[in-house]
């Protein structure tokens, strides 16, 4: 299956200078955050706060209420984890393709972008729902969360982002 996921990714969503998410559909917008600085200045010049209006689950951080409240959208469906990078935004790398276990579906797997190493450019975690929608974190000039793809999936994400009653 993973190889399958492979090729429909590379043939698909992969250009030799971009990343075509919108090949799947609109891009739909859950968060984002600019922030234009080097890393190191984090140290001394911290990004500014998030605005979040995702419904906060129990007093735990705003990125494990995210993955907490998504769960009951994901966990029913045939999803893949996969990661891109674009060095120095010249090209598309794919550097890795791995199935969706509830294991996984957590703030942890944001560790990706630190083992992405330092070679400038766009990267991108990305969750492939079916071959029809695409959760993706991009990191970039910031923070990004978007979806792309149909109507219908989109509905349940506003539902479970921001019902108070779905967790």
């Amino acid at each position: 299956m993973i190889a399958s996921v492979k090729d429909w990714i590379e043939s698909t969503l992969l250009e030799q200078d971009r990343i075509a998410f919108e090949k799947i559909g609109p891009q739909r917008l859950i968060f984002k955050i600019a922030h234009r600085a080097p890393l190191v200045s984090l140290f001394l010049d911290p990004p500014p706060v998030a605005s979040v209006d995702w419904v906060r689950c129990g007093g735990g951080p705003l990125t494990d209420s995210l993955f907490e409240r998504l769960s009951p959208v994901v966990s029913p469906r045939q999803c893949t984890w996969f990661f891109v990078s674009m060095p120095q935004d010249e090209y598309t790398v794919l550097k890795w393709v791995a199935p969706l276990n509830m294991a996984t579906w957590n703030s942890s797997r944001l560790y990706a972008f630190e083992n992405a190493g330092s070679e400038g450019g766009a990267q991108s975690l990305c969750l492939a729902i079916g071959t029809e929608s695409l959760l993706v974190f991009t990191l970039k000039d910031g923070f990004e969360i978007a979806y792309y793809g149909p109507d219908g999936l989109w509905e349940e994400i506003v539902s479970a982002l921001y019902t108070h009653g779905s967790r």
